[in-house]
């Protein structure tokens, strides 16, 4: 029997009586004496009151574990009687509940155990059905649960979506008008469309380009196919990508590629944290925390504990303090020196990247389209270490990488790698190199102070990485390519430093220092920049910045730069978002300054910025810019302009931007998005606003996009009420969607359309319907109300004339009504029909 949440039984239950009759019923029995309601009650319908249990059967239900959602699904209920009471008892099977994170592999009972567990082979195990809200929570104790997950939704959730076609685009157009010349013209079009089947995605992008005097043209810069390959927590591509590899410098490439998804890892398997180890003499709370912040309380039992699944994901560095509090009013108390190293993953955890395919140089530069393969590891090992390596083959280039990283405790934390290349660039022998990286981090919480240094060095002068050795292939006359074989090219060290110091109320100060210098050039290539930024009062902030960089001209100019930057809000005065800026630099003799306005309005849908600008060149006179733009977010894309102003030209410009999905139901149009998106339907509800949607509403179909989901992760889709249409009922405001990378998952909001109505059912004989009585919509058996004690019923998505079936336990009737000719007060109907 499966018994849907809209039936009318449930409707009658939920409006009577709430959550009083759960999963467990309370000792005591209690039944409702019908002589109360006076006349009525010899008719009045009460035996779901007394029976205090609803029917067994199927009921779709989401299911909370120590209150976090891991599942939503049909769930069959049976009834058992326990100590003389009866209760739905839930079938969850092992596998199940091991999704959930129950270690059920620690119980023998429920090792062989087929279809329905046994949930009391599970000490301290309980459930509760709650049946309003179709809610089935389990309670476990935390020893019987694996790590947390941190956010990482249960695989069960994921979700691969709807097959659809997709579609991101931009497309943009400009003048400039040049004081004595001719006006240029500029278009540009980009479309990045996909299909996704299953949990395949098929990705495209292009982009055509048009200037004055040249011809238009289109150009592909990748078309891959990729799908997630959820049990090994990896992903396949295959086409055109780039490696993004830890271990060697990110190359293009047109093949296949196998990779670990971090995504699909929670981020307490895979980051390194230390093991917290103790021992707990009887049951004890722990508590760990960091610069003040508590990161971990929970309960153990006695005995030897290792806590391996800290969250430190936004930890800024600093020692972890460790209390163990006993059941006996003792204190233990301890430290634990924690410094993140350069490269480091979690003890344990296996990190890799595997691929195979051709090089693939930028259009335009050309080189070598040799046949590349590579593949690197990651694996965390015991003592704070974490091991890499790999390497790569090609055409004229082969290399092996090898390195590690290693925790100093409260000497912070270093890595240290080494590369080691076979290389021929074009018009050159074979040149064999090696290289080596150190990278050291130490934060100081005591002062807030974060140091990170890295530094590079080739060994020998042969060294070459894979993408230079390949590109100097390119064509003769590319300056690009001569640079990659010329002399002067080849780096000999490159050494880049990061100082970070947080002054509470004094603002922040920070240090960037990189070097470069050459095997056969004498000048080095330096640079730095000292910056110091403040809040002040009112939410105005100020920054102000100097720095010296080297030309890479072979002059080896020095070049200076001071800047300002001021930013004051004008909330409190305009009562709107709005912000003054300004913005001052000098750099080599030129002097630059900027003042603009910035703000949005109608909601936040209409983003604007106006600036003035004032520029003195050398000796030459002040010159003076304009600038202006704005931006429109609407519910079926983005459209802008702006325009500009200098001395001796002007340009205007516009530019339109969306999304548009093709599924079984239509094309729905929106504001283009990135990996995931939600496919919002509410039907009927057109117009209504999403939250955190800047400008998009449902469309005339009740559709809309919700973008920003992050994969593998549970994302709220929600519809702001106040927006709902008068002749439409939202049945959930919220939805809970787990998509996988890259998915067009759907979120169906539950409506009724329709108008509401509140009716007085009259019988034949003059009197009312009896209390407790059904009522339904004929052909809507989702309709449903429950007539009260005064023979009323609250009606909604009524159609404008129609029938209403009532039943009671011994007795129906039919009422036809009609709105036509009935006032309404707030949109609700008020009228008496008569039930025949």
């Amino acid at each position: 029997m499966r018994i849907p949440l809209s039936a009318p039984a449930a409707a009658f239950i939920i409006s009577l009586a709430g959550e009083a009759h759960a999963a467990h019923p309370s000792p005591s029995q209690y039944t409702f004496d019908p002589s109360l309601l006076g006349d009525a009650g010899a008719a009045a319908d009460l035996s779901l009151f007394n029976e205090g249990v609803q029917l067994p059967g199927f009921y779709t239900v989401d299911i909370l574990l120590n209150g976090e959602r891991v599942d939503s699904q049909d769930v069959k209920f049976s009834v058992r009687r326990e100590h003389g009471q009866a209760s739905l008892y839930p079938c969850l099977s092992v596998e199940q509940l091991s999704s959930y994170g129950i270690r059920t592999e620690d119980f023998a009972e429920l090792k062989n155990a087929s279809g329905c567990a046994d949930l009391n082979a599970l000490p301290g195990l309980s459930y509760d059905f709650l049946f309003s809200a179709q809610l089935l929570k389990l309670s476990v104790p935390q020893i019987h649960l694996r790590p947390s997950r941190n956010g990482l939704a249960p695989r069960a959730l994921w979700d691969d979506g709807i097959p659809a076609f997709v579609m991101n685009y931009t497309a943009n157009s400009s003048r400039t008008d040049s004081q004595g010349g001719a006006s240029k013209d500029s278009h540009f079009v980009n479309v990045l469309p996909g299909l996704n089947v299953g949990a395949w995605r098929l990705r495209n992008n292009s982009s055509w380009k048009k200037e004055s005097g040249h011809n238009g043209r289109w150009q592909t810069s990748q078309t891959y196919a990729e799908r997630g390959l959820y049990d090994l927590k990896s992903t396949l591509s295959i086409g055109d990508r780039s490696s993004a590899d830890s271990v060697f410098d990110s190359i293009p490439f047109r093949g296949v590629m196998l990779a670990s998804d971090e995504g699909m890892v929670p981020y307490t398997e895979r980051a390194y944290a230390p093991v917290v180890r103790g021992i707990a003499r009887t049951q004890a709370r722990i508590e760990v925390r960091q610069n003040g912040y508590t990161l971990y309380d929970a309960t153990v039992a006695p005995g030897p504990f290792a806590l391996s699944d800290l969250d430190l994901a936004d930890s800024s560095g600093g020692d972890l303090e460790v209390l163990v509090r006993e059941t006996d009013g003792t204190l233990q108390a301890f430290r634990v020196p924690y410094q993140t190293p350069a490269v480091a993953v979690k003890e344990g955890y296996f990190n890799y990247r595997m691929l195979a395919g051709r090089y693939r140089p930028a259009p335009g530069v050309g080189g070598d389209m040799s046949h590349v393969i590579q593949a690197s590891l990651m694996y965390g090992l015991p003592y704070d270490l974490t091991v890499y390596g790999g390497a790569q083959t090609a055409n004229h280039y082969n290399a092996a990488a090898l390195g590690l990283g290693i925790s100093l405790g409260d000497w912070g934390a270093t890595s240290l790698d080494l590369i080691g290349s076979r290389a021929q660039l074009r018009g050159h022998d074979p040149e064999e190199g090696a290289a080596w990286r150190l990278r050291y981090s130490k934060i100081v919480a005591a002062t807030n102070t974060t140091f990170t240094v890295t530094g590079y060095r080739y060994a020998t002068q042969g060294f070459a990485k894979l993408d230079e050795t390949l590109n100097s292939y390119g064509h003769s006359g590319d300056p690009y390519s001569y640079w990659l074989t010329s002399d002067r090219s080849r780096i000999r060290s490159t050494t880049s430093a990061l100082v970070s110091q947080t002054m509470g109320r004094a603002g922040n100060l920070g240090l960037n220092y990189s070097r470069t210098n050459y095997w056969h050039r004498a000048a080095e290539d330096t640079s730095y920049t000292l910056s110091y930024g403040i809040g002040l009062p009112a939410g105005v902030s100020a920054t102000v910045s100097h720095s010296r960089g080297t030309s890479l001209a072979a002059s080896s100019r020095n070049e200076h730069m001071t800047s300002l930057s001021l930013n004051v809000p004008l909330n409190s005065l305009t009562g709107s978002n709005m912000l003054a800026t300004y913005q001052a630099s000098l750099r080599s003799g030129n002097e630059t300054h900027s003042a603009g306005l910035s703000g949005d309005a109608l909601d936040q849908r209409l983003n604007w910025n106006v600036r003035q600008g004032l520029v003195r060149q050398q000796e030459n006179p002040m010159v003076s810019s304009t600038y202006a733009s704005s931006r429109w977010n609407g519910s079926y894309g983005q459209v802008g302009s702006s325009y500009s102003k200098g001395s001796s030209q002007r340009t205007m410009a516009a530019d339109v931007s969306g999304a548009m999905v093709l599924h079984r139901n239509g094309l729905t149009l929106g504001q283009p998005f990135s990996g995931s998106v939600a496919l919002v339907q509410a039907q009927g509800a057109n117009g209504v606003p999403l939250y955190g949607m800047s400008g998009v509403k449902t469309d005339f179909r009740g559709y809309a996009l919700q973008s920003s989901l992050i994969p593998y992760q549970e994302n709220v889709v929600s519809l702001d009420p106040l927006g709902v249409p008068d002749n439409v009922e939202i049945t959930q405001t919220d939805i809970r969607v787990v998509p996988t990378r890259g998915a067009v998952v759907p979120a169906r909001f539950g409506t009724r359309s329709g108008s509401r109505a509140l009716m007085t059912l009259m019988r034949t004989d003059g009197t009312t319907v009896p209390f407790g009585s059904l009522v339904t919509v004929a052909g809507s058996e989702a309709n449903a109300g429950v007539v009260g004690s005064s023979g009323e019923a609250y009606l909604t998505g009524l159609p404008d004339t129609g029938e209403l079936h009532v039943k009671w336990k011994d007795g129906k009737c039919t009422v036809p009504y009609t709105l036509a000719g009935v006032s309404s007060l707030t949109g609700v109907y008020n009228l008496k029909a008569s039930c025949l």
